[in-house]
């Protein structure tokens, strides 16, 4: 499924990316009809606007006339979502982080750290690199392996 899913980013993001947006994250459900659920924001970082109905709308329409002409016989019955990944959206990748240095992230991590003995909680996001992202949590600094993080997600 994970190969799939790469084939098909690496076959919709040139598109996407020529229509001013980047693919946020990608899942793809393999039920019946496959579900292909496609999250987009705009390609400028210092993007002040939020993705609308009307860039989901016009994105859906070329991914998925590319879909039903490109030769993936898999895909001959697909269901195509495309959505903004929202205010309060989850960050998967290292770019995500990098971006939103300085704001306040939701963790839900899989061991315990020492400024925090929950297992969830909500902190400030100070940095990220080498697969590490530098925290403030109660009053303390901390760094903590992404390895560690089940999920993150930005709060407003």
């Amino acid at each position: 499924m994970k190969n799939q899913n790469t084939k098909i980013e690496k076959l919709i993001s040139p598109v996407i990316e020529n229509m001013g947006y980047i693919i946020w994250h990608m899942n793809i459900k393999n039920i019946t009809p496959m579900l292909i659920q496609i999250y987009i924001d705009f390609a400028q970082s210092n993007c002040d606007k939020n993705i609308s109905i009307n860039d989901c709308s016009k994105v859906s329409k070329y991914i998925k006339s590319l879909l039903c002409t490109e030769n993936y016989p898999i895909l001959k019955n697909f269901i195509l979502e495309i959505s903004s990944p929202g205010i309060e959206r989850f960050l998967y990748k290292p770019e995500h982080y990098v971006k939103y240095v300085g704001r306040k992230i939701f963790l839900v991590i899989n061991k315990s750290i020492s400024a925090c003995q929950d297992y969830e909680f909500t902190c400030t996001l100070l940095g990220y690199s080498n697969n590490r992202l530098n925290i403030a949590i109660n009053d303390q600094i901390i760094d903590v392996d992404i390895a560690n993080v089940c999920r993150s997600q930005l709060k407003i």
